[in-house]
Order: structure tokens, then C-alpha cells, then sequence
């Protein structure tokens, strides 16, 4: 009991902590967009560390699984990860200020224009397919600055406030939320795609009712997403890969076109998927959440089921 997002109710200690949660992290909020972005930034790495060294079951796993990926010459420590993350997520804060230009924090890399504006004219829309992996709302807000059509799925918060602060930050920069939860998920994607958006799918997570298949991604096993090989495939959607690169010394959205669709074989089509965004982890992997647990996750059937969406 006590997710709402399934129709349940919390129990009055679940109510109280997250009562806290909640008025802790608007206090939170408030004070850090009102700090300078560098003082933002140097706050989310202390932050960071903080997390780091209170959450010792995550350090333990972020370093189990960059092992498993790197083996012992790993390139970044788990606490240089937790540190990243921390100034990914405060930096994020930028967007609540409406004279920030996203599209000048995060710029699009080169080709990236081209890669995006040949899959926009193909007119069936735009499978963004990327992952859990940066600044992501940066991104997402980037792209839309540039006149493109953006929505991204995503999963409603436990507490509907924070879902409602999330909307506050995508909405005013011209991102549109698809919640894969709700209902009518499905169909509110097939018509996005007809109106000619740009989706985005992160596909290294996959949650609860989506149909997977069990991949090899950073030195694991892992269930992912089937829903964007399988809309790709049967619509002929096109399909671009999309994350951070650094440049610089900052960071940059690439985009390239994804090429490995197998015609008949969804498996196959995700494993080049994982493949894709695999190799962009690797550049980069300060930039992902490596303590996060990406093998027991319930599965049941595919989002969205594009043979109901027909």
C-alpha cells in the first residue's frame, strides 16, 4: 500500500515522512534558485557527497556495477558519480529561471541539427531514444528552444506535487510530459508522433508493465524497454540516439541517426538500442546512475501496445 499512482493511500507514517520530504525540498528549492549557478552547481556536488556517504548500500552497487562495466581500471569513482549527479540535478534549477537559455548552457553538437531536422522530415515523428543520463530536462529544453516539437514519457512522482513541480520546470520551456501510467498513454503517443514530436524514450530503466527484453548493457543483464523498437518497426518511425557529450569542458546534446533496426526481430532492434546508448555511457560516466538497481524490475506487457494502438 502507499503508491498513489496506483490508486492506493498512504499510511499516516508514509503521510508524515513524505509531508517532510516535501516541505524539505521546497525549502531546498527556494534557497537554490537563489544562489549564483556556480555556488548551485558547488552545492549539488556537496550534496552529492553527502548522499554518498549516508546511502552506503548505493555506494556499494554504483562500485559493484562500474567494476562490472570497467573492470578494476574504472574511469570514475562512485563518489565522483554521486558528486556529478548532484551538480546535474541543482543545475537543473537553472530552468525555473524563464530568462535562462537552456540552448546556450546546453548546446546542440555538431550535426545534431541535421540528424534531427532529416528524421522531422520524414513526417511520422521522432523516437528520441535516450536514457537516464545527465541533465536531462537541460536537454529536453535545449532541443525544444530550437524550435522542435518535444514531449518525453515519464512516470508520475509518488507525491503528485513533485509531478506538478516537474510540469513547472518542462511546460513554460516546451516540453510536453507523457505519463505512461496514466490512461491512454498509448494513444496520447501515437498522436504526439502524428503531430510531428520529437519523443523521448529513456529505455536503461524499465518500469513497472512494460514488456522487455532481457539485454546486455554495461556489464549486466538487464530488462529493457521493447516500446520504442517495437513502434519504430511496425510504423516506420525514425529513430535518433540522444545524449550528452562533453565538449569543451562542458556539455553538448549529441544526436546521431540509430541505423541498427531489424526488420522481424524487436529482441534484436533493442540490443542495438542498448548497444547505442551503452557506448555513450561509456564516453561519458560521471553522468549515470550506476548505484541504481536496473535488474528487478516487475514485467508484464509492452508501452504502448501498438497492436491496441492501430
Amino acid at each position: 500500500m502507499g503508491d498513489l499512482r496506483l490508486g492506493q493511500s498512504w499510511t499516516w507514517a508514509q503521510r508524515w515522512k513524505n509531508e517532510f520530504l516535501f516541505h524539505a525540498a521546497t525549502l531546498g528549492l527556494w534557497w537554490g534558485r537563489r544562489l549564483s549557478e556556480p555556488a548551485r552547481q558547488a552545492l549539488g556536488r556537496r550534496l552529492g557527497r553527502v548522499g554518498a556517504r549516508l546511502w552506503t548500500a548505493g555506494m556499494r552497487r554504483a562500485g559493484h556495477r562500474l567494476r562490472q562495466a570497467f573492470g578494476e581500471a574504472m574511469p570514475v569513482t562512485p563518489i565522483e558519480v554521486f558528486e556529478t549527479l548532484g551538480a546535474d540535478y541543482a543545475d537543473t534549477l537553472s530552468l525555473m529561471h524563464r530568462s535562462f537559455r537552456a540552448a546556450e548552457r546546453m548546446p546542440l553538437a555538431s550535426g545534431a541539427k541535421r540528424a534531427l531536422d532529416e528524421a522531422v522530415e520524414r513526417g511520422k515523428g521522432v523516437i528520441f531514444l535516450t536514457a537516464h543520463f545527465g541533465p536531462m530536462d537541460m536537454m529536453a529544453a535545449s532541443v525544444a528552444e530550437r524550435g522542435y516539437r518535444v514531449a518525453t514519457l515519464a512516470r508520475e512522482s509518488y507525491d503528485p506535487r513533485f509531478t506538478a513541480f516537474f510540469e513547472a520546470l518542462r511546460e513554460p520551456r516546451g516540453v510536453r510530459a507523457i505519463y505512461r501510467g496514466r490512461a491512454g498513454a498509448e494513444m496520447a503517443i501515437l498522436r504526439a508522433l502524428r503531430d510531428g514530436y520529437l519523443i523521448g524514450f529513456p529505455i536503461d530503466f524499465a518500469g513497472r508493465g512494460m514488456r522487455t527484453r532481457e539485454v546486455s548493457f554495461l556489464g549486466q543483464t538487464v530488462p529493457m524497454a521493447v516500446g520504442p523498437a517495437a513502434l519504430a518497426l511496425r510504423f516506420g518511425i525514425p529513430v535518433v540516439v540522444g545524449a550528452p557529450i562533453s565538449v569543451a569542458g562542458g556539455l553538448q546534446v549529441f544526436v546521431e541517426p540509430f541505423m541498427e533496426l531489424h526488420h522481424g526481430d524487436d529482441g534484436a532492434t533493442v540490443g542495438a538500442m542498448a548497444r547505442a546508448l551503452e557506448q555513450r555511457i561509456r564516453d561519458l560516466p560521471a553522468h549515470w546512475p550506476w548505484m541504481h538497481d536496473t535488474t528487478g524490475v516487475p514485467r508484464s506487457r509492452a508501452l504502448p501496445d501498438v497492436k491496441r494502438c492501430q
